[in-house]
């Protein structure tokens, strides 16, 4: 399986309000990343950066700090449940030897509010947010009808392999 080392930061919340633990969200990265391989847009980014995409950032925050990176980077004045900073949006492809496929905020209490009016458990809908905020990092988008179908047919897809995945652990 190939293996992104996830670093994981906190603001304002704490490891206890996680759906999974730190090694079972890791799992969870590595996992998605061998499913998605053989991806155009897994490949693309692959052979746009030098060295071979390894590393991901995680921070969880409450929602005033959601908030926050929500107003300063997307210029909207509400918490969300995820917001996603791919390099490829950052970085120079031709230049640059990053392993970084970029970093995602998620607020843990936005995430539990998405799920009580979704009727989900917190746990799957955690999990669903992960591989959206993942399927952003490579490029993938929801602005339109082809773009949503697209981008959400590949989420479920995921979503059913690393639910049975996680309970196999």
């Amino acid at each position: 399986m190939l293996a992104v080392r996830s670093y994981f930061f906190y603001d304002g919340v704490d490891k206890s309000e996680l759906a999974f633990d730190e090694k079972t969200i890791a799992f969870v990265f590595s996992k998605i990343c061998k499913e998605c391989k053989d991806l155009d847009k897994f490949q693309k980014l692959k052979r746009h950066f030098k060295k071979n995409l390894n590393e991901l950032s995680l921070k969880f925050c409450n929602d005033s700090v959601m908030r926050a990176y929500n107003k300063q980077y997307r210029k909207i004045d509400k918490a969300t449940d995820v917001i996603s900073f791919p390099s490829f949006e950052i970085f120079d492809y031709g230049e640059n030897d990053h392993q970084s496929f970029g970093d995602l905020i998620l607020s843990t209490e936005a995430l539990r509010r998405r799920a009580k009016s979704r009727g989900i458990t917190y746990k799957n809908n955690f999990l669903q947010t992960l591989i959206h905020g993942w399927l952003h990092l490579l490029g993938y988008d929801h602005q339109n009808s082809k773009q949503r179908l697209e981008m959400f047919s590949l989420q479920e897809q995921l979503f059913v392999k690393l639910k049975k995945a996680i309970k196999d652990l």
